[in-house]
């Protein structure tokens, strides 16, 4: 997953694999005074290599905000621009424009780089081709004050699109079964809500923040894993990588909105 932190012009992103319950820092960028500054865990690395390693890490389709312009200056320069984000979705959807799917490469013309699909294709892909999956809605679920894209699909399929300057493109891709998501409130904000309900002996709940960029701000998991057919006081409740009472899981669950 990546997330990142920084104030003003100061922004640094983490690339961070999720193993047995550990989130490790893989990969780090970050942007000052325009130049892409790019390490691992042991220092600094290229930016050709930082980016190999993306791919090989299975990372390839997150799509750093700086790509989407000619260099990180113009992507500064663009944090302002009030495109209609609302027409420029609807373009994609009626077929006038391609959206984003993921970064190929780092090109010296940033869309060189970028494999794009346009709306009918997205679509048969995630209704299977079956029209009575077909549904979409415009919804703030990343709380820029701007509606984003989310495409209905097979069995409870999500995808979510937003648009940074006057280009669509993916943000998540969500399936059914045990990946169901669906957008809720929480604080106030807007979150993502990620669900594993359906298998026994666990109910899981992957909650994510994300911001105008299409970055994640904030994400944790609640969860309780138990046995028989529901759970219990016995059972094992974790919040933040962390034990909580069951109590305390059905007041945070139920302040998912």
């Amino acid at each position: 997953m990546r997330i990142h932190d920084g104030e003003g012009e100061k922004r640094r992103d983490y690339y961070l694999s999720y193993e047995d319950g550990v989130l490790n820092v893989e990969l780090e960028a970050d942007d000052e005074d325009y130049t892409w500054n790019t390490y691992d865990a042991e220092g600094e690395i290229t930016n050709e290599e930082f980016s190999d390693r993306l791919v090989k890490l299975g990372y390839d389709s997150l799509i750093c905000c700086a790509y989407l312009y000619d260099d990180v200056k113009t992507a500064y320069g663009n944090r302002g621009h009030t495109a209609d984000a609302r027409k420029v979705l609807e373009d994609f959807v009626s077929g006038k424009a391609d959206a984003v799917e993921f970064v190929e490469g780092i090109c010296e013309a940033p869309e060189q780089g970028f494999v794009k699909r346009n709306f009918a294709e997205v679509n048969e892909e995630v209704t299977a081709g079956e029209p009575w999956w077909e549904g979409m809605e415009y919804v703030d679920f990343d709380n820029d004050g701007e509606d984003e894209l989310i495409i209905h699909g097979y069995a409870g399929a999500r995808l979510y699109f937003d648009v940074v300057g006057d280009t669509v493109y993916k943000v998540l891709e969500t399936g059914s079964a045990a990946n169901v998501s669906y957008v809720a409130k929480m604080d106030e904000k807007r979150v993502v809500v990620r669900t594993d309900l359906t298998h026994g002996g666990r109910k899981c709940y992957w909650v994510m923040t994300y911001d105008g960029c299409g970055c994640l701000t904030d994400w944790f998991e609640l969860s309780v894993r138990y046995e028989g057919e529901d759970y219990g006081a016995g059972s094992s409740y974790e919040y933040r990588d962390r034990p909580i009472s069951m109590k305390e899981f059905e007041a945070i669950r139920d302040s998912i909105e």
